[in-house]
């Protein structure tokens, strides 16, 4: 282009080229809502066992289970709870209670946040959140840069979120990825999109399984495998493998890698989304209760204290909220209740739904807001 063309004319030579690149980007903007913010992508085509592909599964889940009468009771947490926790065993063990698992393996609480949001958008009906974690919490990971949360919300979140769901992270650069998979969910999809186009017969059997999973899922009952019994020495080094396999073996030597680090201070960000599912809580007058997890099979290598973190002991203290006590599964951590490091077995999932049912029940029996005996 001459660079003494006059304003008029330069662009109308260019002017094509931006109307053609406006129309490119309003098709790519119109598609991307069509199939994935509509939803059409993750309830049809995505992956349902995927990060993504679960937490619809789960949202799925809550909206073709839940009842007003009996009451719902949503039972949220990470894989330690979707393995530990059956809905059938709870229901069989309490007054009229419909309790559904909607935990999702590896997820943290801005996670359960997102999806509770999700469901009271969809008019799930529940009267309580239950919520199965650690306490206190162990590992170093830092939570507020989890790397699964911006695929475990892709199916949650949408433009609305532009400004507050990128901001929940720390790190800057990944704040940038998900505020770029806001605006271009197929760049998060990629593998998820890539994998349907190289195996869409495989994708095909794995979707169709999902009716079956909706309908068998709360009745679930754990592997029966126990972990074998094993001996510490005073640095707790393993003494004696016994008859321990190799999966088993690198389940507990991972175990006992996380046993030796400092634990990160997830306080701050574990206060904040506890108070955010609270608010969902209170807007459908429903409880907000929390459950200790058993944290491993073997207790003589725990740490001593296993006892509520500040944070959660303030929110015990606001209406509505009910913290189990630390000791309600303490005696569930034996090798004879897991099937690895981190799991219940048959045995320990029959019993934490038990006990975690009753004490729902318990607290459900009282006006919410008030404060057990």
């Amino acid at each position: 282009m001459n660079p003494f063309d006059s304003p008029t004319l330069a662009w109308r030579r260019i002017r094509p080229l931006v109307v053609l690149a406006l129309v490119l980007a309003l098709g790519w903007f119109a598609m991307e809502s069509l199939v994935f913010r509509s939803g059409f992508y993750f309830r049809q085509l995505a992956e349902p066992f995927s990060n993504s592909g679960i937490s619809e599964l789960k949202l799925r889940l809550a909206r073709r289970n839940a009842t007003a009468s009996p009451p719902t009771v949503l039972v949220f947490g990470d894989s330690r709870v979707a393995q530990g926790f059956s809905p059938a065993v709870a229901m069989r063990s309490t007054a009229p209670l419909n309790f559904i698992n909607v935990a999702v393996p590896g997820s943290k609480p801005r996670t359960w946040y997102y999806l509770l949001r999700a469901m009271v958008r969809k008019g799930v009906a529940f009267d309580a959140v239950v919520v199965g974690t650690v306490y206190p919490p162990m590992g170093a990971d830092r939570w507020a840069n989890w790397s699964l949360d911006p695929y475990f919300m892709a199916p949650l979140v949408d433009l609305r979120d532009l400004e507050t769901f990128p901001a929940s992270f720390d790190d800057v650069e990944l704040r940038r990825r998900v505020q770029a998979s806001l605006w271009l969910p197929t760049v998060l999809m990629q593998k998820d999109i890539q994998s349907l186009l190289e195996s869409p017969l495989e994708r095909r059997r794995s979707l169709r399984g999902k009716r079956g999973w909706l309908e068998n899922i709360g009745n679930y009952r754990g592997p029966e495998n126990v972990m074998p019994t094993l001996t510490f020495g005073v640095d707790h080094k393993v003494m004696d493998w016994n008859d321990t396999n190799a999966e088993q073996r690198a389940a507990i030597e991972q175990h006992l890698r996380v046993l030796t680090q400092t634990p990160a201070d997830n306080d701050a960000y574990a206060r904040y989304w506890y108070e955010k599912l609270l608010e969902l809580c209170r807007a459908h007058k429903a409880a907000l209760i929390l459950y200790p997890l058993p944290r491993g099979p073997y207790r003589e290598i725990l740490p001593t204290d296993n006892s509520a973190p500040a944070w959660m002991l303030d929110l015990d203290r606001q209406p509505g909220v009910t913290v189990l006590p630390p000791r309600l599964l303490e005696d569930l951590e034996a090798p004879e209740y897991f099937f690895d490091a981190l799991h219940a077995n048959r045995t320990g999932q029959e019993i934490t739904s038990e006990r975690v049912a009753e004490a729902v029940g318990e607290v459900l029996h009282q006006p919410v807001g008030a404060s057990t005996p």
